[in-house]
């Protein structure tokens, strides 16, 4: 896919790409999309527009993950949502080891 160095087309489209697929769930894309084009974003200001807006993709929804993770943990400590709850200090083996043991044992 990249084989040859990246044109300016090509690298406005890839960062075109990495832009809309970090909508899809997946603002690592976002991360990248800022890592690979910070070099090169003041040289095309199409780049550098993807390139921002990538970075406060990113930044937002690391921003709602981190805020969510510390509801969850600070509220439901002992909810049924973790599957390997915190702060716990003996072993837990988690609901799919459980499932497997379980059947594992019946038959």
């Amino acid at each position: 896919m990249f084989a040859e160095p990246l044109t300016r087309d090509r690298a406005e489209k890839v960062a075109k790409w990495f832009f809309i697929f970090g909508f899809l769930g997946l603002p690592w894309l976002w991360f990248a999309n800022c890592y690979l084009f910070i070099s090169i974003r003041k040289s095309n200001e199409v780049i550098a527009r993807y390139v921002n807006y990538s970075a406060v993709g990113f930044l937002v929804s690391l921003f709602v993950f981190a805020t969510w993770y510390t509801v969850l943990y600070t509220a439901f400590p002992n909810s049924a949502l973790w599957v390997i709850k915190p702060n716990v200090k003996e072993f837990q083996p988690g609901m799919f080891s459980d499932s497997v043991y379980s059947l594992a044992s019946t038959s």
